[in-house]
């Protein structure tokens, strides 16, 4: 995550050699766990973090799983020393002090600030509120602990080290829950399902009015972007996010 090719849009690719090397890893082929995992490394370093939760999720497993999770490092290093000896335009101290400015330019100002704090809300923080609703079975909870493991990691990484408005940068420790995805798209349904049977209410009329005024002001009057729909994104994930506390705040009994 802290060379040049973090700054290519190659999560595409990124992702799917991830899964690949996920699926063959859950289903006891290591060897090609093996392969496509370095491949993703190459393509994109901050694969790398992953590591992290594998080791923990394989921490009471047979030390074999350990030797394979330990290859893929092995390549990338190797890899990764043959690059930089043959760039003659890096140098660790100018890499060193980009990364380390982007703590500061990611709250340098309002703007950034706001655009920080909604990338954090729109990838992370809003994915997660939904995805916690529903709950896991007992048997995957060592895999939920490698996200939130994975997802601590690489949000404090992100914010350090990178511009955090890249909201894509975000993203990857959410390859652990990709079964679970589910969740998020079923409360989403639920949401919709209790503004249905509460539109009537003239209690829920002044929420809903409140939700809306508060969403627009964040999304619109504390950043707005001319160039793209960002700040409609950002208000419709504001108004689910806060219509559903309020739902389940104050509307409790209809849930039930």
């Amino acid at each position: 995550m802290f060379f040049a090719p973090i700054y290519s849009y190659d999560e595409p690719l990124h992702y799917l050699l991830i899964l690949i090397s996920f699926y063959f890893l859950f289903s006891k082929k290591l060897f090609l766990f093996t392969i496509f995992f370095a491949i993703s490394c190459l393509v994109r370093e901050s694969t790398l973090i992953l590591l992290f939760g594998l080791f923990y999720y394989y921490y009471f497993e047979k030390i074999k799983y350990i030797t394979f999770l330990l290859i893929p490092i092995i390549i990338y290093l190797v890899y990764r020393y043959f690059l930089i000896s043959t760039d003659n335009h890096f140098t660790l101290d100018k890499e060193i002090m980009m990364r380390t400015n982007a703590l500061k330019d990611n709250f340098k100002d309002l703007p950034y600030t706001s655009l920080t704090l909604f990338s954090l809300f729109s990838t992370v923080i809003f994915p997660i509120y939904f995805f916690k609703q529903k709950k896991i079975n007992r048997e995957f909870q060592n895999l939920i602990h490698c996200f939130y493991i994975i997802l601590t990691l690489n949000t404090l990484l992100v914010l350090t080290g990178m511009l955090a408005a890249e909201s894509r940068l975000l993203f990857l420790p959410f390859l652990f829950i990709v079964p679970f995805f589910y969740n998020i798209y079923d409360e989403l349904i639920t949401t919709f399902q209790l503004i249905k049977q509460n539109i009537k209410s003239y209690k829920f009329i002044i929420y809903f009015c409140i939700c809306i005024i508060v969403s627009v002001y964040l999304s619109y009057y504390l950043y707005y972007c001319y160039n793209n729909l960002i700040n409609e994104y950002w208000f419709v994930l504001l108004l689910l996010f806060l219509l559903n506390i309020a739902l389940k705040t104050f509307f409790r009994s209809k849930i039930n």
